[in-house]
């Protein structure tokens, strides 16, 4: 017998979230969603791990265009299941370091893997207990992931990539201003 799952949050509401994390090289405590996104459109990019050269060029790349994007009505946070103190350790390496000193938008912990559930982007074997908690069955972390939400909260785009592939800035402004438009 074969299943079919449908996996596409294309065009649904995102549910608000709590999660610790980083902002500003300071433990956030309880990062709230909906507090920070209000009425602006969002870019959540998940990504596997903390200290991987793939992850940092691409943070570097959001950190280098976070104007742009605060100029397109658009904020942005990244979320991996790395715990924040890695975050936070993270930050303390230069770019020849392959780390993330001066990025001003929040990291996230995802660290109980209930945000990547939900968006679909974590990799790896693992199943769910009272529909809530999942239990790991190997490492589990995060496809590299972009999506974009319109400042009603619907889910507009979705990107995933393989590792070693590198986003695209230019795409993604491209969609931001399609978003704005309506």
């Amino acid at each position: 017998m074969s299943f079919i799952y449908n996996f596409n949050l294309i065009g649904k509401k995102i549910i608000n979230f709590k999660l610790k994390g980083i902002l500003n090289n300071k433990f956030i405590k309880k990062f709230n969603l909906f507090k920070f996104k209000k009425k602006y459109n969002l870019i959540i990019y998940f990504y596997s791990k903390n200290f991987v050269k793939y992850n940092y060029i691409d943070l570097i790349k959001f950190q280098k265009y976070i104007k742009t994007f605060y100029k397109k009505n658009t904020k942005l946070i990244a979320i991996s299941t790395d715990s924040e103190y890695s975050h936070l350790y993270w930050t303390k390496f230069n770019k020849k370091q392959n780390g993330i000193k001066n990025i001003t938008f929040p990291i996230l912990s995802d660290i109980n893997k209930i945000v990547s559930y939900f968006y679909k982007t974590l990799n790896g074997c693992y199943k769910i207990n009272n529909n809530i908690l999942l239990k790991n069955k190997g490492e589990l972390i995060c496809n590299k992931s972009i999506f974009i939400i319109d400042k009603h909260n619907i889910i507009k785009s979705y990107s995933s990539y393989y590792k070693n592939i590198s986003i695209n800035i230019k795409d993604i402004l491209r969609i931001i201003k399609i978003i704005n438009q309506k």
